[in-house]
This record gives C-alpha cells, sequence and structure tokens, in this order.
C-alpha cells in the first residue's frame, strides 16, 4: 500500500471517526522524546550501531558484518528487533516514520510547547524520523532527519499513531506499539550534523495500547 502524508492524516481522521477517540500522527518533538527514551547517545541503545536493534541496510555504512538481521531489502516484522527502554519497537529502521511537523531546516523559533511546526514556507514538505530498511547506520540515529513532500508515494517510509487522552489531550497521548505497515515515498534525504533535538515535551504516559 502506497501512502504519502496527505493520505495517512485522511487514516488517522477515518480512526478518530471509526473510534470516537482523537488519533494523530506524532510532532516532532514527541517522536524524538519517545525514540530516544531517555538517552542522549547516537542511538536509543548506546553510541554504537552493533546489536540486534534495529533493520537497517547492511551495504551501507555499517562495520564489517552488521546487521546480519535476516532482512536485506525489506521490512521486518514488528518486534523481529529489541526495543527501546519505553518498550517501543522500531524507533530506529524498518520505516521512516512521518510526522505532522512542516519541514525547517533548523529549529530556530520552533514551537516551546511540543506541539507540531506546522507554520512556514516549506509546509509542502514534511518531516520524517528514524530511518529504514534502506538505509545504513548514520541515518539511523536519533537524531537524523529527513524529507517528505507533500504527495509522495514509495516503499520505504511509513507512520507511527498516537492517541489523545483527557479531554484537550494537550498534555498526554497513548503511542501504539507498531510502525503502521503502509508504505510511501521519502523524495529527497537531509544529512545533517549530529545534533540531539531540544525536546520540548515530556510526556506523563508511554502506554500500549491492546
Amino acid at each position: 500500500i502506497k501512502l504519502s502524508w496527505k493520505e495517512a492524516q485522511e487514516y488517522v481522521k477515518w480512526l478518530s471517526q471509526k473510534t470516537g477517540k482523537r488519533y494523530r500522527l506524532l510532532t516532532e518533538s514527541e517522536w524524538e522524546y519517545v525514540a530516544r527514551a531517555g538517552s542522549n547517545t547516537k542511538y536509543p541503545w548506546g553510541n554504537s550501531p552493533e546489536g540486534s536493534y534495529a533493520n537497517g541496510y547492511e551495504a551501507r555504512g555499517w562495520p564489517r558484518g552488521w546487521p546480519s538481521d535476516g532482512y536485506k531489502k525489506k521490512t521486518a516484522p514488528v518486534g523481529s528487533f529489541k526495543p527501546n527502554a519505553f518498550g517501543l519497537y522500531d524507533t530506529s529502521g524498518n520505516v521512516s516514520e512521518l510526522v505532522e511537523d512542516c519541514w525547517h531546516d533548523n529549529y530556530s523559533k520552533a514551537p516551546s510547547d511540543g506541539s507540531a511546526w506546522t507554520t512556514g514556507s516549506e509546509c509542502n514538505l514534511r518531516v520524517l524520523r528514524g530511518g529504514s530498511w534502506s538505509d545504513g547506520p548514520l541515518n539511523l540515529r536519533s537524531a537524523d532527519r529527513s524529507i517528505s513532500c507533500f504527495s509522495c508515494r514509495c516503499f520505504r517510509s511509513g507512520f507511527r499513531v498516537a492517541r489523545n487522552l483527557g479531554p484537550s489531550g494537550a498534555d498526554r497521548f497513548y503511542l501504539l506499539n507498531t510502525t503502521t505497515k503502509l508504505i510511501f515515498c521519502v523524495c529527497s534525504s537531509v544529512v545533517q550534523p549530529e545534533k540531539q533535538h531540544v525536546i520540548r515535551k515530556k510526556c506523563d504516559h508511554i502506554l500500549e495500547l491492546p
């Protein structure tokens, strides 16, 4: 199934109407908070890409012999690799994950409350996080960011769904512990120097939905 960011929005709108609950994509701040899971290293598990933690592409920059994951050039079932400290799978690798935010080259003038940054001249471009099965270790870092155009479709990206809690849903959210297997396009990649995203919102609960 090939979906664009716009179609991902249609999906969470449909899911919200179907269930009577408020589902949405994560903001970029929320995504990095749950991906890092309390870490400040290159990857959620440390500074070395080695280990059975992520589905990446073996030919692109991995140390010799890594990863031997058995999933060359394809996605892996959720749970095939170790979860992070919050118990979430595939925040690095498998599929790159679209978030709500418009693309900006840096975080200057970004919202200070952890909300999505949905203004600016680049809202025809959206943010992707996490890297995919076709990326090497540089792109699987927690700090890495890349771009998807608003309506692109392809084969190596997906999205993670959150559900708001409470009357406003402003301070808590549920996070589905799967990467939705809906596949669409990364139009281009942007490699930036190592830079930790400033986490602007501390989540009260990280919970798995049944």
